[in-house]
């Protein structure tokens, strides 16, 4: 049964006349009776009582009269929903993400993505650099805002900048580097540092230990955190410096000392990423959305 044949049902049953049905349909009276008679045989009823004189509805045809205008109606509603899942105008995208590098970009964009498609949820994945990297390749995250470097030569994974970011090193305003505005390398080989766990960003902690390497000097870790909160934490309690980025340091600058690192192996890249075989369709509308905002 589809939605035609009950049309044609429908345009029979309010006139009682085949003839003017077909008129009312620009079909031929003969296409029309075919129609008719194909949706009696798929219900195995007969739904007129038809005689040379009259068109009459059956008991069975005066039941599909009285729900057929619903049913039409609430079939024509799922194939407009289904139609928007399909272009990706509703449903749902998974969005991951870090927090301070993001903490005024990601609500103002994903605003703009809201207004343009209001009928797409938003849900939103808060972890740590590597989890959430992970999550990108099993498809657990449709669209993760990263860090370049977590996500650069990721097979089956795409990714392009956003803006750039560096390394800085973390300082409480009372230690004696404080005032500096660039740093003495060869200081911090006596100082103590705080990192986040490894774990939760090798790829970070692997960059940071190559720039300090090239710098002549290992950082001495005395606290690895599992979270940059706490890491920043420690700093401001004395416990000792760290090297984070620089974008972070947009968010502490009120609490804690921040000097940018030179140096182009300092440098990555905030940015996006998805995966190149992500089916859901609401993931180019995001991004599309996002070069908006941007105005790219």
């Amino acid at each position: 049964m589809d939605t035609k044949s009950l049309k044609f049902f429908l345009a029979v049953a309010e006139r009682r006349n085949f003839t003017k049905a077909a008129e009312q349909l620009y079909i031929t009276q003969s296409a029309l009776s075919h129609s008719i008679a194909e949706l009696e045989a798929e219900l195995g009823t007969k739904l007129f009582h038809r005689t040379t004189r009259s068109v009459n509805l059956s008991p069975s045809g005066e039941i599909l009269y009285k729900n057929a205008n619903d049913f039409i109606s609430r079939f024509e509603k799922i194939v407009t929903e289904i139609r928007k899942v399909d272009s990706g105008t509703t449903g749902e995208i998974a969005i991951g993400h870090l927090l301070s590098p993001f903490k005024d970009f990601l609500p103002a964009s994903t605003k703009h993505f809201q207004a343009e498609y209001p009928d797409i949820k938003i849900r939103f994945i808060r972890r740590n650099l590597a989890p959430l990297s992970e999550a990108l390749v099993r498809g657990e995250i449709d669209v993760l805002f990263t860090m370049s470097f977590g996500v650069d030569g990721t097979d089956g994974v795409e990714w392009k900048p956003l803006y750039p970011d560096g390394m800085s090193l973390a300082l409480h305003p009372d230690h004696p580097m404080a005032d500096s505005d660039t740093i003495d390398f060869a200081k911090l080989a006596g100082e103590n540092f705080i990192t986040l766990e490894e774990g939760e960003s090798p790829k970070f902690h692997s960059m940071m230990m190559q720039v300090c390497a090239a710098r002549g000097f290992i950082p001495n870790f005395v606290a690895t955190p599992p979270a940059v909160d706490s890491v920043l934490m420690d700093v401001r309690a004395g416990f000792g410096i760290a090297i984070m980025p620089t974008s972070v340091g947009a968010y502490y600058k009120h609490d804690l000392k921040f000097i940018e690192l030179e140096g182009e192996d300092t440098k990555f890249y905030e940015a996006v990423a998805w995966r190149k075989d992500n089916e859901n369709p609401t993931v180019p509308l995001f991004l599309s959305s996002l070069d908006r905002f941007l105005g790219i």
